[in-house]
């Protein structure tokens, strides 16, 4: 018999040494022969790529054949989804005459597999649920998130001072740039006289503005702006809409 160990992580912070080592043990219980023992090893690649863009997957399922046993440490580690959980060990394992065996699974079969499936599928929509409240929550409290938004600076005043984030001890809090606060209220002010979004970027440039980066502004520039306008405040810089009302009076005359 030939023992088969696939093993794989998805990001670069994890190592696959833990799977193959736990694998190794279980093959050491029953190994009394020395047989051979053949690895395939994926790091840094997540399950959410199709099967056929995972190259050590079907290398092995390629590989195996009748009398071999593959040995796995969870069940994640071959697909995400139940489907093709399914697939992968009915039809290119089991159908091959391969034996599985799965650390986390040990007593494992079809029931255990689409059960498994749905619990994981259930555990990521809870997590992708979790993270969007926490970063909705983040962006109501005008907590940095991503990139600063245009319009805002961090106040070097404020530091986070929770543990384990990548913000402890730095600058986290966001509060209006005076000077690319206006230019935003003068967008979304625009906007509301039924301006496109081109015609509001060509003014803005014609007007000499330019972006963070020094750049002209684009009609997506605008956009992405002008969608975040509940996060500005038209009491700020009252003297805003100044230069654009200016123009327009000019232009009447």
């Amino acid at each position: 018999m030939r023992y088969i160990i696939y093993s794989r992580v998805s990001t670069t912070y994890q190592d696959t040494q833990a799977q193959i080592a736990g694998c190794l043990d279980y093959i050491k219980t029953i190994n009394h022969d020395n047989s051979e023992i053949v690895y395939f090893d994926e790091e840094e690649l997540t399950t959410r790529y199709p099967m056929e863009d995972r190259p050590q997957l079907m290398d092995m399922l390629e590989f195996v054949r009748k009398g071999d046993m593959l040995v796995i440490y969870a069940l994640d580690r071959l697909a995400r989804t139940d489907e093709e959980q399914i697939d992968i060990y009915k039809n290119y394992l089991i159908g091959k005459g391969v034996s599985v065996y799965v650390l986390t699974l040990p007593n494992l079969d079809i029931q255990d597999i689409a059960l498994h499936g749905w619990l994981s599928q259930r555990e990521r929509t809870q997590a992708s649920v979790r993270t969007k409240t926490t970063l909705k929550y983040k962006q109501d409290s005008f907590e940095k998130v991503g990139a600063v938004w245009y319009g805002f600076k961090l106040d070097e005043n404020i530091l986070q001072t929770r543990e384990r984030l990548r913000t402890t001890g730095k600058p986290y809090k966001l509060i209006p740039d005076p000077i690319e606060y206006p230019i935003c209220l003068m967008m979304i002010y625009m906007r509301e006289q039924h301006m496109t979004f081109e015609e509001i970027a060509n003014w803005l440039n014609a007007s000499g503005y330019l972006t963070r980066e020094g750049k002209p502004f684009l009609r997506m520039s605008v956009y992405r702006i002008v969608r975040r306008k509940e996060r500005y405040d038209p009491n700020l810089f009252p003297q805003a809409l100044h230069p654009f009302l200016q123009s327009r009076q000019l232009c009447a005359v």
